[in-house]
């Protein structure tokens, strides 16, 4: 074994958990979105779930950037991951504000 290889194998290894768990997510997050009413919780949810699967087909995309031998387009999928990371992030704190304020828990703007 080529020194250093085995951490390409844990790399793969890795990303296989990853699609993993977010292809779990995606399906999560379909079966929460059928159980939401319509309204402003319901469209989140749904801008979520595309988020979601947007990252699962970047997660499935992953691994082939290694067969890549342009390193820039790697660096520019993390960048865009950390990038719409960071909306989902700043959408599911909304959503989860929005719905305290919807059952009564906070006050509007809070």
């Amino acid at each position: 074994m080529v020194p250093g290889s085995y951490l390409i194998i844990v790399n793969y290894f890795v990303a296989g958990l990853a699609i993993l768990t977010m292809g779990a997510c995606v399906i999560r997050c379909f079966t929460l979105l059928s159980k939401v009413p319509g309204g402003v919780i319901r469209k989140r949810i749904g801008f979520l779930l595309a988020l979601l699967v947007f990252f699962f087909f970047g997660y499935l995309a992953s691994p082939f950037f290694y067969f890549l031998e342009r390193f820039e387009y790697t660096t520019l999928v993390v960048y865009l991951v950390f990038f719409f990371g960071a909306v989902f992030v700043l959408i599911s704190i909304g959503t989860i504000g929005a719905l305290l304020r919807y059952i009564g828990v906070s006050k509007p703007g809070e």
